[in-house]
C-alpha cells in the first residue's frame, strides 16, 4: 500500500466531517528558519511542504524567515546580520516579500529550497508559479521600506517565542514548542497532523 494504515486513516478523514457539525480548527505548522540553512532546507523540502500538499484541508502552515538573525535599529530603518552571510539576509528578505506579494508563496519557497542555488533559482520559481507577480516587484520590497518592515515583523516573531529558540529549524504547533514536538515533527510530520487533528475529532 502507498500509505500504511495509520496514513490512510487520516488522508480518508481529513476529507470527511460528522454531518451538519463543523469540522475542527486545522492543526497549525510554524516553521522558523533560514534560506540558507541545511537542516531548514532539508525539512521544508522533505517534510514540510509534502505533508502540507497531502494535508492542506486540515493544516496551515506559517513560515518565518529569521531565524539566529539579528536586529539592530539604524535610524527608522532596521539592519540584520544572518548567521550564514550577507547571502542569507537577501534570501530571507525575497522569501518575506514574496509571501507578501504571491497566494502560491510556499509552492515558490519550495522551488527556491529545493534548488542547489536557492538566490539563483527565485526569479525563476516566481516565473513557474506566479507569472502575474513580476520579479521588480518583489525587489522593490526587498530594497526597500516594506521589506525592512516586513522583516522587523520576523524579528519580532522570532524574539517572542516560548521558550525561546536554541537552533534552526524550530518547529511550534498549535503555538507550542517542546523536544518531543520537535522530535516528532522531525521524524514523521505527517503522523504528527494527522494524530492531531483526529484527536480534535473524537
Amino acid at each position: 500500500a502507498l500509505f500504511p494504515q495509520v496514513e490512510k486513516q487520516c488522508l480518508e478523514f481529513s476529507g470527511l466531517h460528522k454531518p451538519h457539525t463543523a469540522p475542527a480548527p486545522g492543526v497549525e505548522v510554524a516553521l522558523y528558519y533560514e534560506s540558507l540553512c541545511g537542516g531548514c532546507r532539508e525539512f521544508l523540502v522533505l517534510e514540510l511542504f509534502p505533508t502540507w500538499l497531502m494535508l492542506a484541508e486540515i493544516m496551515n502552515v506559517t513560515l518565518v524567515p529569521f531565524g539566529n538573525a539579528l536586529e539592530k535599529k539604524n535610524g527608522s530603518k532596521y539592519t540584520f546580520e544572518c548567521q550564514h552571510g550577507e547571502d542569507e539576509c537577501k534570501g530571507n528578505m525575497i522569501e518575506t516579500c514574496i509571501m507578501n506579494s504571491s497566494k502560491y508563496a510556499f509552492f515558490i519557497i519550495f522551488c527556491m529550497e529545493s534548488s542547489s542555488d536557492v538566490l539563483g533559482s527565485a526569479e525563476t520559481c516566481l516565473k513557474l508559479y506566479d507569472p502575474d507577480v513580476k520579479w521588480d516587484t518583489i525587489m522593490s520590497c526587498v530594497n526597500g521600506d516594506q521589506g525592512n518592515k516586513l522583516m522587523h515583523l520576523n524579528a519580532q516573531m522570532t524574539q517572542a517565542l516560548q521558550p525561546p529558540h536554541e537552533y534552526v529549524p524550530w518547529v511550534t504547533v498549535n503555538g507550542k514548542h517542546t523536544d518531543d514536538i520537535q522530535d516528532k515533527a522531525m521524524a514523521s510530520l505527517f503522523n504528527m497532523v494527522c494524530s492531531l487533528y483526529m484527536v480534535s475529532n473524537l
